[in-house]
């Protein structure tokens, strides 16, 4: 019996695992995390905190917790920031560290390339004690962790306005665990968005993105927004055959944003296939007087 739960566990971990890293529709709350060339666009210090709960309700469910920090460096072309990522699902625990630095230059008269290379480790060990069996030696001798090492890179160009088309590929390095026997996917992504004034105050943006990664099949997303003002953006996101998720972004002041996405499941073939996708996310920017200072200095978009 031990046994039998010991596999179930493993498997189970697994399949949710390469479920919990397909997640594209939360491109749109925060796309530094998947393409870290977005920060050669935003001036002053940018932070922002996310928490998802990918089945909601179910005990033992995937959760992840994100931090991700960037910066412009002033009256340059160049950006450096990093991103933190912590996941615990069923028995197994995952901890990321990734630094990458952005240049950016002008291709054209309001079009800019930002390109970005940046590269970190990641932690990934299972913990049996949820299992109730403390002090029995099988188990203890399953309680494994192995650190790899996982690069990316990408491109961003923006047009004028915040028109843009962006590639990005996350998770190159050794993709072979061989404490668990399993191989970690290298994932690929080109998106790009198209903003249109409908009045002097609302604005439409118009995006999507499509991904894939090895072991895993080819993918969408169509996600179309309505900003208000700045201060209001309401969107819906759908990826195909798998999620639609409404989503809200709020901006109370110019230097804070606060977001929620919930995602409905559309097939069953998925793990937990009735359950739904909580993301809720914070963010802050810090930009002072260096905003109309880099405008000036770099002409760029800021």
């Amino acid at each position: 019996m031990k046994h039998l739960l010991l596999i179930i566990f493993i498997v189970a971990s697994w399949a949710v695992k390469a479920q919990q890293e397909e997640r594209p529709s939360l491109y749109m709350v925060n796309p530094y995390l998947y393409n870290s060339a977005s920060s050669g666009f935003t001036s002053g210090l940018n932070v922002a905190l996310q928490y998802t709960n990918q089945w909601v309700g179910i005990e033992g469910s995937p959760s992840e917790i994100s931090a991700t920090v960037h910066k412009l460096l002033r009256e340059t072309n160049f950006s450096m920031g990093g991103i933190v990522l912590c996941e615990k699902i069923g028995v197994s625990k995952l901890l990321e560290v990734e630094m990458s630095g952005t240049y950016r230059f002008l291709v054209s008269d309001w079009t800019w390339l930002s390109l970005n290379v940046g590269g970190g480790a990641r932690c990934i060990g299972k913990d049996f004690s949820l299992l109730r069996q403390d002090g029995d030696p099988y188990f203890e001798r399953q309680d494994r962790s192995e650190v790899v090492v996982r690069f990316r890179m990408g491109a961003w160009l923006r047009f004028d306005g915040e028109d843009f088309l962006a590639f990005s590929v996350r998770g190159v390095g050794n993709g072979h665990l061989r404490a668990f026997g399993h191989k970690q996917a290298t994932h690929f992504y080109l998106s790009g968005g198209k903003r249109i004034r409908t009045s002097a105050e609302r604005h439409l943006m118009l995006s999507g993105m499509l991904y894939v990664a090895k072991y895993t099949p080819f993918g969408a997303v169509f996600s179309p927004s309505l900003q208000i003002r700045k201060k209001r953006e309401y969107g819906l996101s759908y990826q195909t055959g798998r999620m639609l998720s409404p989503w809200v972004k709020l901006n109370p002041k110019e230097n804070i944003f606060i977001s929620c996405m919930y995602s409905l499941p559309m097939s069953r073939l998925c793990q937990a296939g009735n359950a739904s996708t909580l993301s809720l996310s914070v963010g802050f920017r810090c930009v002072s007087q260096e905003k109309g200072r880099e405008r000036i200095y770099r002409n760029a978009p800021l």
